[in-house]
């Protein structure tokens, strides 16, 4: 599990990186929150990956994973997606 975890955290290092790349080359208005949003969405990882390695009880580690797929969900939906138009936009 550790090593998922591990793949997941550094899947999600290189997507954000690359997103807020993009954000620097278009000036997209609304960088910092979105930035702030990536780094609470890393740091739930962490808290995971925290989690696996110090022996909890197992209900605990289901339960910040639901919590994690819920906030990337709620992220892609609601934060993701309203950059849309700013996209269309800048094209």
């Amino acid at each position: 599990m550790l090593e998922a975890i591990d793949r997941l955290l550094g899947m999600l290092e290189r997507h954000f990186a690359a997103e807020e790349r993009f954000f620097a080359l278009t000036s997209y208005p609304h960088t910092p929150a979105h930035k702030i949003e990536h780094r609470v969405l890393c740091h739930m990882a962490r808290h995971i990956r925290g989690a696996v390695v110090i022996p909890r009880d197992v209900s605990f580690v289901g339960l910040s994973l639901r919590h994690f797929v819920q906030a990337m969900v709620e992220h892609i939906i609601e934060i993701d997606l309203g950059y849309r138009d700013y996209l269309h936009e800048v094209e």
